[in-house]
């Protein structure tokens, strides 16, 4: 459980790339974004009020909502310390899929 001075969720503020940004924080289905601003949040409700406090006042800004155990699986995951299906096992998916005639 959380202790009050511990935060559990972090919202994430995602603005559109354009060409002149150098770098991409997160791709979405081939849309890029860079991390406008990040919120810290206690519990669930306040992410949500954080969200949509978003979405009202940059309608063109997206938004992701992650719990802490969430980011640690992706910092563990980038230090390959976390990975429910390696690598190895999705190229040999991909592989099989393009033997049978299937598009990925």
């Amino acid at each position: 459980m959380n202790h009050n001075n511990e935060y559990a969720y972090v919202v994430a503020e995602l603005r559109p790339c354009t060409d002149q940004d150098e770098y991409t924080d997160l791709v979405i289905n081939d849309d890029h974004y860079i991390i406008h601003r990040l919120d810290a949040c206690k519990d669930s409700k306040t992410a949500m009020y954080t969200a949509i406090d978003i979405e009202r006042t940059e309608p063109n800004h997206k938004h992701i909502t992650l719990h802490h155990e969430s980011l640690m699986k992706l910092i563990h995951g980038i230090h390959g310390e976390y990975e429910p299906q390696p690598q190895r096992e999705v190229f040999k998916l991909l592989q099989l899929a393009k033997d049978r005639g299937l598009k990925a």
